[in-house]
């Protein structure tokens, strides 16, 4: 099966979309969007039965807008990343709903605005590393084991989120490690 949808264009744009059954490969990272480009624009779209999500990278000033990322229900150890943003500067997620994956991924991207997003029943609700001068705002963080974890990053603004449940021995609301001037209110 492989990766269902595989964007390779600047300013493409994707809308109202259902997208299911990637392959299953960890190794290949089979996803049920690939996306690599200047700001592209994926939005009323559906990930569904898919190993990881959507994966942005190099993606700058890429927008995700009203994604639903749903991995499965049952509890499988090897889930993939239901949103991954990998060297995407100034990259948007907003108004997303991310249930039943791995994580949420923040890496090597600088000014990233997460906003009025839903993370649920994952690993980590949002996980920053080398993400500098990026923002999680007004979103819902529930029934993770991590709500948020900032590695390696400076100057985060975290904001009028709601994290609650954390699960199991390792549950925690936000993690820091090496990170500097990271403001959370």
């Amino acid at each position: 099966h492989g990766t269902v949808l595989r964007i390779l264009a600047d300013e493409a744009r994707v809308d109202n979309l259902i997208i299911r059954h990637s392959g299953q490969s960890h190794t290949a990272e089979d996803a049920g969007i690939v996306a690599k480009g200047r700001g592209i624009q994926i939005r009323n779209v559906r990930v569904q039965d898919t190993l990881f999500g959507v994966s942005l990278g190099p993606c700058p000033r890429c927008v995700l807008e009203r994604v639903h990322v749903m991995g499965p229900a049952e509890d499988v150890q090897l889930k993939g990343d239901g949103i991954k943003l990998w060297e995407s500067d100034d990259a948007v997620v907003r108004h997303c709903r991310v249930e039943h994956v791995r994580d949420l991924v923040v890496w090597y991207s600088r000014r990233v605005l997460l906003e009025g997003n839903s993370v649920r029943h994952s690993r980590y609700g949002s996980h920053f590393m080398y993400a500098h001068d990026s923002i999680v705002r007004d979103s819902q963080i529930e029934d993770n084991v991590v709500g948020i974890f900032v590695m390696y990053s400076a100057r985060l603004h975290l904001e009028r989120n709601v994290l609650a449940g954390a699960r199991g021995a390792a549950g925690v609301g936000i993690g820091f490690k090496e990170s500097d001037a990271v403001q959370a209110q």
